[in-house]
């Protein structure tokens, strides 16, 4: 497992319950209060401003005990994990992947 002594240059999925937001963290502003910065890979009809959050905030779970961010180390690593989430399943098992953003 990496370990990271920043996670400045790190790719983020935030859950949004509707819909997600997805970016980078570009700095760390203060101890443990990090700036992110949007970059629309969901397509929203307006960019969503800068944010700053801090690692508290990140690691935050919701009802489901899921965090509130998702972190990869490249947009790359970030992309897959969309595509795949949002990709349609046939499983005969009768499991079901939901979608992250209604359609």
């Amino acid at each position: 497992m990496t370990k990271f002594s920043s996670l400045v240059g790190m790719f983020f999925l935030r859950d949004n319950g509707d819909t997600y937001l997805t970016g980078e963290i570009v700095s760390e502003v203060n101890d443990g209060m990090y700036l992110l910065k949007p970059d629309n890979m969901n397509n929203l009809q307006a960019l969503p401003p800068f944010e700053i959050m801090a690692v508290e905030d990140m690691a935050e779970k919701n009802d489901y005990d899921i965090p509130a961010m998702s972190l990869f180390e490249t947009r790359d690593a970030l992309k897959a994990w969309v595509d795949w989430v949002e990709a349609p399943t046939i499983d005969t098992t009768g499991a079901k992947v939901i979608n992250l953003v209604k359609k």
